[in-house]
């Protein structure tokens, strides 16, 4: 062999003593993890970096926008900053610039806005919910934020009107219940008057029977011609039911025979008839003949 040539596989086992470890299969797993690694690392900044790329920054919405502005209040104010959502704050940690959100000032914010909501519910004085106010930026919002706030707001519209709907029935039974107690009331004052009126006719009928009584009584006293007395109370009362029971019965009777029937004298019959129509305890009419007829 000659000494100028190279031994090719003095070469090759050189090779392979050198690199052999390095050419194993746990070497070139380690490699494609790491390789595996970086790129995971990257996809991952670059989602990170991009995940505010949509979002309107608010410090270029006053030269963005056309539309004039309206004037700052209380209510279209809470209005723009529920619509805008809760404010990013940047600073800078560790040379990056990142941002978050401000939970403290979104949570106070919420809080007013709920109390407002809940004035407005209870006073209704400032009727019905003023009309968002316009922001800028509006129509890159995203809409599955625009479509919360707006299921947010018909939730408050139905809560007032249930609300609403709530006080009218209260009111409505407030009224009927007032209009019951009134006629209850005046029901109550009606039987009243009725009870003291039928009082007072009953206690007349009293009198004028004991009216009738005392003078049938005297009637059938005795006289100078020597009629017998009525000694008794209960035989006058039954006397009288007896004499006015009489006219009924007999519907049309002669004076004549019924002073002769009860043993009086004609005169003091007529009379006593005279009064028991005036006092309207029978009812008729006395004919030109001296008859009486019962109706």
């Amino acid at each position: 062999m000659d000494p100028g040539e190279e031994n090719p596989t003095y070469f090759d086992e050189s090779f392979k003593s050198t690199f052999g470890s390095l050419l194993s299969k746990n070497y070139f797993a380690y490699i494609l993890f790491g390789y595996a690694g970086c790129i995971i690392t990257v996809i991952l900044f670059v989602i990170w970096r991009m995940r505010d790329y949509n979002r309107p920054d608010p410090s270029l919405m006053e030269y963005i926008d056309d539309e004039p502005r309206q004037r700052p209040t209380r209510a279209n104010r809470h209005q723009t900053q529920a619509r805008a959502g809760p404010v990013e704050r940047a600073e800078t940690v560790g040379g990056v610039r990142r941002r978050r959100r401000d939970g403290r000032g979104r949570n106070q914010q919420e809080v007013e806005r709920q109390r407002e909501e809940e004035v407005l519910d209870e006073s209704g004085s400032e009727g019905e919910a003023l009309p968002p106010a316009p922001v800028a930026g509006e129509g890159k919002m995203g809409a599955k934020k625009l479509r919360k706030l707006q299921e947010k707001e018909e939730r408050r519209q139905m809560r007032q009107e249930m609300e609403i709907e709530r006080a009218e029935r209260k009111r409505e039974q407030a009224e009927k219940e007032a209009m019951q107690k009134k006629l209850d009331e005046l029901k109550k004052i009606e039987e009243e008057k009725k009870a003291e009126e039928e009082k007072k006719i009953q206690e007349e009928k009293e009198r004028k029977e004991h009216e009738e009584y005392l003078k049938l009584k005297e009637m059938f006293s005795v006289d100078d011609e020597g009629q017998a007395a009525i000694t008794s109370e209960e035989q006058s009362q039954n006397l009288l039911q007896e004499f006015v029971q009489y006219i009924k019965d007999t519907k049309v009777v002669l004076l004549e025979d019924l002073a002769s029937h009860f043993g009086m004298r004609t005169q003091q019959a007529i009379d006593r008839v005279h009064d028991m129509l005036k006092d309207e305890i029978i009812t008729g009419v006395i004919d030109d003949r001296g008859k009486f007829i019962y109706i």
